[in-house]
Order: structure tokens, then C-alpha cells, then sequence
């Protein structure tokens, strides 16, 4: 079962990019298990790894293909089996924006 203390498989974490102060709302899954268009991040990507263990109020930098980003983790919840990612999200949460799918990858 996922830990609400520090990010690990299995969380719904949501984030803010420092760049942009926009949220962004993942579960961190294993790769097969969607993509960040259904609000899944893979553990193997540079910002599912970056994330990883991280705890709320933490803030990271991490290297994406899209070049330097900067993150604070904001919460830290558990993945619901039997939904989708995409179900997890909080109401009136944005979609994972064209950077954070670039940073999943």
C-alpha cells in the first residue's frame, strides 16, 4: 500500500511546476500502465524517478527531454485500484499539461 508520508509506487501525487505554477495531478504506476494523458506516471521516467520518496513541501529539480524543471510535491494520497488514473484526479484538477507528458516519457 502506498505511504501518504513520501511519494512511492503506487501514489497520487499532486505537484506544482515552479516554472509555470501549474498543478499537476499523477499515480505513480509501472509504464504499463497508461500514460500521462490518462494521468499515469511511470516510475522509469526521469520525473516518476525524480519524485520518488519525495514528501510533501519538497521541492526538486529534475533533467526532462524538455530541459531543466523545478517541483514542489503538494500532496501525497493513495491510487485507487480499479480506476482509472484519470478517476484519482481531484475535482477541478487540471490535465497534465504538454511539459509534464514530455516529462513521463
Amino acid at each position: 500500500q502506498a505511504s501518504l508520508e513520501h511519494v512511492t509506487l503506487g501514489s497520487r501525487v499532486t505537484l506544482t511546476d515552479l516554472g509555470n505554477s501549474e498543478r499537476l495531478a499523477y499515480s505513480l504506476l509501472g509504464p504499463w500502465d497508461g500514460g500521462p494523458e490518462d494521468g499515469v506516471l511511470s516510475y522509469m521516467s526521469p520525473l516518476g524517478r525524480a519524485v520518488l520518496d519525495k514528501k510533501p513541501g519538497e521541492e526538486f529539480e529534475v533533467t526532462l527531454p524538455t530541459g531543466q524543471a523545478k517541483y514542489r510535491v503538494e500532496s501525497i494520497d493513495r491510487h485507487r485500484t480499479g480506476t482509472s488514473a484519470r478517476d484519482n484526479e481531484p475535482t477541478g484538477s487540471p490535465s497534465p499539461s504538454r511539459e509534464g507528458a514530455e516529462a513521463s516519457r
